[in-house]
């Protein structure tokens, strides 16, 4: 009865419609109040990896400081290297990123095993240097698969110090693995990398990469960065990603208070109806 009265009042009575575009309204906003909430929370719970650079080379201290500031989950020297990679008698040059063991397994998931030199690239990458070699006819050809995914043989080309007699470097041609990483879906950005646990990146590396368990909305996290001599190399990324993240937050906060009047403005006008006294008045119902 109360279901019928109620259809009864909705197609005669003109505050009982207004009343239903109320109820409709705040469904909807409620709907995509819960919807923000949930990407909010998933990306303020996802990982964040900061590039932090320096005027001179990284030392110990400086990077166990890092490491214990909150929410820290890996710090490492980072060196971005050219390496020059030979395949069927063709040569390509990228800029590879050196990297501690324990960091790459930590912030990439990246599992490393075995003495051989591998050097780990996501899809984004591994077009990029396929195109190179694609312009001189020369294709890649799967030879294995890992866990982490397809994998290439090639040679890569490193300068070792010549004698005293010759007093010029060598150029060495070592072999090692191209090992392509599946993509992630937020890694949109080129990645090459590879170990480095020698004296080369501890003498070399001015630059440091730090993975934050979570992102930070304040601002704090990089006004302390700055401020203990660091410069943000990926400020603008990290920028626009808090950026997307406040707007979900603005989203959740105006979609809250206009739920707030949708349920005051219901409030009231069920008083103006005397007929609506006793019914219930259920979102469902106006649906």
């Amino acid at each position: 009865m109360k279901i019928r009265e109620f259809l009864r009042l909705r197609k005669l009575n003109d505050t009982v419609k207004i009343m239903c575009i109320f109820a409709l309204a705040g469904a909807g906003f409620f709907i995509n109040v819960l919807y923000n909430a949930e990407k909010l929370y998933h990306d303020m719970q996802s990982p964040v990896e900061y590039q932090l650079v320096r005027g001179n080379t990284v030392t110990n201290a400086q990077l166990s400081e890092l490491a214990q500031i909150e929410d820290v989950a890996a710090a490492s020297r980072s060196l971005d290297v050219p390496i020059t990679i030979r395949y069927r008698n063709q040569e390509a040059t990228m800029i590879c990123t050196m990297l501690s063991k324990s960091y790459m397994e930590t912030a990439y998931g990246i599992l490393i095993s075995g003495s051989e030199k591998k050097f780990y690239v996501n899809e984004t990458a591994f077009e990029e240097i396929q195109a190179g070699f694609l312009r001189n006819n020369v294709s890649f050809e799967k030879e294995g698969t890992t866990e982490h995914g397809a994998e290439y043989k090639i040679q890569y080309l490193e300068e070792e110090a010549g004698t005293e007699e010759e007093n010029m470097p060598q150029t060495i041609s070592h072999s090692a693995w191209l090992v392509i990483l599946e993509e992630k879906p937020e890694q949109e950005a080129a990645l090459i990398c590879t170990v480095e646990e020698g004296a080369k990146l501890s003498k070399k590396a001015n630059s440091v990469r730090v993975l934050f368990a979570g992102h930070d909305l304040d601002g704090l996290r990089l006004t302390n960065l700055k401020k203990m001599g660091y410069e943000v190399q990926n400020e603008q990324v990290l920028a626009m990603e808090e950026y997307e993240m406040k707007i979900r937050l603005h989203h959740i906060q105006y979609g809250i208070l206009i739920c707030a009047i949708c349920l005051v403005a219901l409030y009231y006008m069920k008083k103006n109806v005397p007929e609506l006294v006793g019914l219930r008045t259920d979102r469902s119902i106006c649906a």
